[in-house]
Order: C-alpha cells, then structure tokens, then sequence
C-alpha cells in the first residue's frame, strides 16, 4: 500500500552540550511509576486503504458508504512523562554496580551533578477505527548521545504491542521494533500489519510509528502508511 507519511514536531527539553563528556552513562535509577500527559494528536486518512474498501464492496455489488471508509480513518497520539534528571546518588549507585575506576566514577558524578542525564518516559499511539496499537518506551539523552539500548551499564526501554492495544476485527501482526543504540538520534520504531476482512475481501495496513529523540533531548514523532 502506499506510504503516507506525517510529521508532528514535540519540543523536549535541550540541555546545553557545553562541556559534555564523550561516552557520560546514565546511572541505575528506579523505574517509578509516572503520569503521562498528551502533548500532540494527529489525524490521518488513508486513501490507499479507501480505494481497497471500495474495490471490496464492488466486488459483490454494493457502494461503500461514508461510514464503511471510516475503518481507513483514526488519531495518532503522542503521551511523555516529565523530563527525569539523574542526581549523584544514582550515579554512584551505578558505578559501583559496573566495578568503574575512580576516574570513570568521578566522570559520571560530575556529569550528574551538572544534571546532564536526562531520560523520558512515552507512548506513542495509533487508532483506526476498532484498531488501537501502541509502543511505549524510556529514552535517556545527555547532550552528545540518545539511546534505548544498554549504553555503558544503563538501558531504557522500546514495548511494542504493549498493555493497554486492543483490536475487534482486525489482527496485528507486529514486524519490527527497535531498540536504538547510543547516537545523535535513538529512533525508536514500531512497524506492524494491521488485517481485516472487507466483504470477504481482505485488507492490510502497514503501519510504522516513529519516536525520535535527539542527543539534546528534542522529541520529533511521524507515522508512516496506515
């Protein structure tokens, strides 16, 4: 199907990269529970999706009406958690854990009491029709690198399908979900297929979520297909 692709820009926050220090870690720090609050919603219609909705309804004689497009129709939302800062007690906490050396551990202590790890929780969210799929995740930044994956002893995290998705008719078929390693961007993205019969005729979605975080804490969110 064709890709149709929006953007949705999300102005983190930007901490200074001024004295950064190459390869800084984020330390262990305890994944308490956190509030959410919606900061864009997106609407998208899928005229490759109408055309397949049509075509079926033609198949057996009948016109699709307005409603019966609406499956081809939804939101996609974006939901963050405030900006955390890691204090110097976690980052002792996590050089202890890693066997760090005095000068690595003095790195990430002065790092911390700059303030200049930062993460942020989110969920990023697609609904089209009965179809409601998300992927939610922990990103962590500190000026000259973003990342999800484990990054020298600390790690966030990248759900896809996660608690909380739930279809009726349709069947999601989860196909790529990543886990960005340390960069000037962690992109993490969430690609399934989205099936369901029309008429008897059957219909696919490809859908692909993006939420991209910078080196400097700065969110830029898209969809693709779907």
């Amino acid at each position: 199907m064709t890709a149709i692709r929006r953007s949705t820009i999300v102005i983190a926050s930007v901490v200074s990269s001024t004295a950064m220090l190459l390869g800084t870690v984020a330390p262990a720090q305890a994944d308490a529970p956190t509030t959410l609050q919606k900061v864009s919603t997106t609407s998208f219609a899928d005229k490759s999706c109408m055309k397949e909705v049509k075509r079926a309804y033609e198949k057996v004689g009948q016109e699709a009406s307005t409603g019966d497009l609406e499956i081809c129709k939804g939101n996609v939302t974006v939901e963050e958690g405030p900006t955390e800062t890691v204090d110097v007690g976690e980052a002792k906490a996590l050089a202890a854990t890693q066997d760090m050396s005095k000068q690595e551990t003095a790195q990430v202590v002065q790092a911390a009491k700059a303030g200049k790890i930062k993460s942020k929780k989110w969920k990023h969210a697609y609904w089209g029709g009965s179809n409601y799929e998300k992927h939610a995740g922990r990103t962590y930044w500190n000026g000259s690198k973003a990342w999800v994956k484990k990054y020298k002893g600390k790690t966030g995290y990248h759900t896809c399908h996660s608690e909380g998705s739930w279809q009726v008719g349709w069947s999601v078929k989860p196909t790529r979900c990543t886990k960005p390693k340390a960069g000037t961007y962690a992109d993490s993205y969430y690609r399934f297929d989205a099936s369901l019969f029309v008429k008897g005729s059957p219909i696919t979605l490809g859908v692909g979520l993006h939420y991209r975080t910078s080196k400097s804490g700065a969110v830029k969110t898209w969809q693709v297909g779907g």
